[in-house]
């Protein structure tokens, strides 16, 4: 079975103009401009996207202590899940069956930056916060986690285990190195073991 993801939110915020400096990146949008996060998800379903995931990548309350809105990690998770879920809501308007079909991802993502895995945090320093992250996606509506842009096992499992808590399907996505290893130097082989 085939299954069409939307593309990336951050790409799409900034080719429209939004705000994207870090450490909030995509996160400011939720904030200045909440209605071009919901058009884009609402361009993704009608360009035949199946999956469209939620503008989290950077709502863990550790990304946003560096600009200062760490209380406002459930909020603004919640929201972009509402955001996603009023764009489906839109699309059924216009599509009914292919909007009733879409699913919503929780997008849970690494709590450091996805590209230095070196700063992942151990398993049990990343477990509360991926579990915070995982109820505030599963409440807001989501219909499936995805843990996404991993590149350590240890951080890996983490994330599943806090999304495992919320009974709803998991998709796992992980960042590889040419050599086909995790971008930490962790084989896939070794993933599948610690996952199992």
């Amino acid at each position: 079975m085939t299954i069409l993801l939307d593309g990336a939110m951050g790409t799409e915020l900034e080719a429209r103009g939004a705000r994207m400096e870090l450490p909030l990146w995509s996160a400011h949008a939720l904030v200045e401009a909440p209605a071009l996060v919901e058009e884009i998800h609402l361009d993704y379903l009608r360009a035949g996207a199946q999956v469209i995931s939620t503008n989290t990548f950077r709502t863990h309350a550790r990304s946003l202590a560096a600009g200062e809105m760490s209380d406002r990690a459930g909020e603004l998770t919640r929201l972009a899940v509402a955001l996603a879920r009023r764009a489906r809501d839109r699309f059924a308007d216009e599509a009914p069956l292919e909007a009733a079909a879409s699913r919503i991802a929780g997008s849970i993502s690494p709590l450091e930056d996805c590209y230095a895995p070196d700063r992942s945090p151990v398993r049990a320093r990343a477990l509360p916060e991926h579990q915070a992250m995982a109820r505030d996606l599963a409440e807001g509506g989501c219909d499936l986690l995805l843990v996404e842009t991993m590149g350590r096992i240890d951080e890996a499992c983490a994330a599943v285990e806090a999304a495992a808590e919320q009974r709803l399907p998991i998709w796992l996505a992980v960042v590889c190195r040419p050599d086909g290893a995790l971008l930490g130097g962790e084989s896939l082989a070794r993933l599948a073991a610690a996952l199992d």
